[in-house]
């Protein structure tokens, strides 16, 4: 974000919103409701947990508040226009299955404050983007194993998809 405006701004500019989300959609190089309706989703039921990040974690870079949209953003694609190349068939369906925004925004909340510094001697990096960055990269790694080395792969995928159901 530029000038005084925040990611809170965007709840009450339609207009930026609709700028963002383009902005974004042409980071994944791919047009995507679904990835529009998530980060709508984010804007419209999550911002408020994030408020604790503004600002930035390295004096002189961007606020981290400013770095969670394109988190959000590298998450997607990674699992839907860039997934690993290793998972086939079934199991590239209970990876994508496992996209789940909410417990991604758990994880990411959880493991801000504990790798919070963890780049500090690294002063040539743009340490706050790269930080989220492996964030991401963790919890897609994650993600992976799990889709990976899943052993009953279809009774997983029933069991992912029931609970989206309910959810």
């Amino acid at each position: 974000m530029n000038d005084d405006r925040t990611i809170f701004d965007l709840r009450e500019d339609p207009m930026l919103r609709e700028e963002l989300l383009d902005t974004l959609e042409s980071m994944l190089r791919s047009r995507s409701s679904d990835f529009r309706d998530t980060v709508s989703y984010v804007l419209d039921n999550k911002l408020d947990l994030f408020k604790d990040f503004d600002g930035p974690v390295y004096e002189g870079e961007d606020s981290m508040l400013d770095l969670i949209l394109p988190a959000i953003t590298r998450l997607y694609g990674k699992y839907f226009i860039t997934p690993p190349t290793m998972l086939k068939l079934e199991k590239l369906e209970l990876y994508q299955l496992s996209f789940d925004i909410d417990h991604f925004i758990d994880y990411l909340i959880n493991i801000l404050p504990k790798v919070k510094n963890s780049l500090a001697t690294l002063e040539s990096l743009d340490r706050t983007a790269e930080t989220l960055s492996l964030v991401v990269d963790n919890y897609i790694a994650n993600r992976f194993k799990y889709a990976y080395e899943c052993g009953d792969i279809l009774q997983e995928i029933r069991e992912v998809k029931l609970k989206k159901l309910t959810k």
